[in-house]
């Protein structure tokens, strides 16, 4: 019998057994899909997380004026423009990454200066997302 681990992906908390084989490899086995725990926001904003889809929080440095996408992925819907005023926590945009939409929100209160990037864009993790004041 092996060791059992609890792990979560994607905000999905899953149960697995792990046992050593032949001395070397390792053998893992789904045992039981539990319900998603609740999820940390990576920021310095705290935020709850809906039940539909993770909020995703870039990290960025004190001071720094551009939201970095902290995955890669597909720009999915943009639901702010140029020029908003917006508030921490106020959801700016909605990336695709593995078949799920991760809704980035704003880290602090600020204008929007600029949204480089489109609906449909394929963004790499660090690209700019959008610009403040």
């Amino acid at each position: 019998m092996g060791k059992k681990y609890r792990i979560s992906v994607s905000g999905k908390t899953y149960e697995v057994e792990v046992e050593e084989v032949d001395g070397s490899s390792v053998q893992t086995q789904n045992m039981a899909r539990t319900a998603p725990a609740p999820q940390p926001v990576v920021s310095s904003v705290s935020t709850p997380a809906p039940a539909t889809s993770p909020k995703v929080q870039p990290e960025a440095p004190s001071g720094q004026s551009d939201l970095t996408a902290p995955i890669p992925g597909n720009v999915f819907k943009i639901h702010a423009k140029v020029g908003d005023t917006v508030k921490a926590g106020d959801l700016l945009l909605v990336i695709e990454a593995m078949k799920m939409e991760n809704e980035i929100s704003a880290e602090a209160d600020g204008v929007i200066s600029d949204i480089p990037v489109k609906e449909g864009d394929n963004i790499a993790g660090g690209d700019v997302l959008v610009r403040f004041e």
